[in-house]
């Protein structure tokens, strides 16, 4: 096998991994959502996953990158995203009709590969074109199968574009920017610089009686918040990276439309029912990754003729 064709596979395998981890914690955020307010749960997401990290530094050997880390490149990512990102999604799908924001956040593929194309990265051709075509049809396909609204505006799509936008260059800016430090150095620093951006910002919002924080700690939301934290946020992060630096942003794009298959599938494993809609969705979403990591035909050399001599 070639070692840019193990590198596919390795990366599509990573990023994968990385939509399961991260599909575990809707289910728990349910949960903890009855009873927390939703910007009180991302800063949970957020610090603790920074947090959560901290062992493997330790055990890489890295640990000492919380104190001489490149804080400032670590600030201008993780401030943009997570930091922004976290806050602008989740204001945003409290502001938004339920269809159009479902649709904005499978837009994830086009928004990436804008930027790879005007970074000189990448070139627009057919078989993108028609690869992310099928990822957003097939991401919304999967996600607004129940709702039988229509689109609309509300105000909050806005912010809803900015997180997604803000992600795509946070996944770009770590794996360029960050490189003198291991993965999971450049990842809980992010996270934490996310956490300490978007929680100054709530702090503003509390003190200032624009929103008001509510939240029950009990034994079984901090469970479910280490879970969803720690686990599926900042491992399901550091895989995340893992698959970028190998298959790009655009391409690990495309498995985040995949996440609802995911979660259908553990809904089923608790005994819920498949949901042909998102079977259909994900399908389609497969293809895209297919098509734009289909190699190209190489042209056939021709055959030379014997010299008449």
């Amino acid at each position: 096998m070639s070692q840019d064709k193990s590198q596919r596979l390795a990366g599509n395998a990573l990023a994968a991994a990385s939509m399961v981890l991260w599909s575990t914690s809707f289910p728990a955020t349910d949960i903890i959502l009855q009873t927390w307010h939703p910007l009180a749960t991302a800063i949970g997401r957020l610090g603790i996953g920074a947090l959560g990290l901290l062992p493997l530094m330790w055990w890489q050997g890295n640990i000492s990158d919380v104190i001489h880390g490149p804080w400032k490149k670590v600030f201008r990512a993780g401030g943009l995203s997570p930091g922004i990102a976290t806050l602008t999604l989740n204001v945003g799908m409290m502001y938004s009709n339920p269809v159009t924001a479902a649709v904005i956040v499978t837009m994830m593929p086009p928004i990436a590969f804008l930027l790879a194309v005007i970074e000189g990265e990448q070139r627009i051709t057919v078989k993108w074109m028609v690869g992310i075509g099928l990822a957003v049809a097939g991401g919304t396909w999967a996600s607004i199968h129940e709702d039988t609204g229509n689109l609309g505006f509300q105000g909050g799509e806005i912010l809803l574009v900015v997180s997604v936008t803000c992600f795509a260059w946070y996944s770009r800016a770590v794996v360029r920017h960050l490189g003198m430090i291991s993965t999971a150095s450049a990842t809980a620093l992010t996270l934490f610089a996310g956490t300490l951006v978007s929680g100054a910002a709530i702090g503003l919002a509390q003190a200032t009686g624009m929103i008001e924080l509510y939240y029950e700690p009990t034994l079984k939301t901090f469970g479910l918040l280490f879970w969803i934290a720690a686990v599926a946020n900042g491992y399901g992060m550091l895989l995340w990276f893992f698959a970028v630096s190998r298959i790009g942003v655009t391409i690990s794009s495309f498995h985040q439309n995949l996440v609802p298959f995911y979660v259908m599938l553990m809904a089923v494993l608790l005994g819920g029912f498949v949901v042909l809609e998102q079977v259909y969705g994900a399908l389609l979403v497969v293809g895209g990754v297919l098509v734009t990591q289909w190699p190209a035909r190489r042209p056939k050399r021709a055959k030379k003729q014997p010299q008449q001599g």
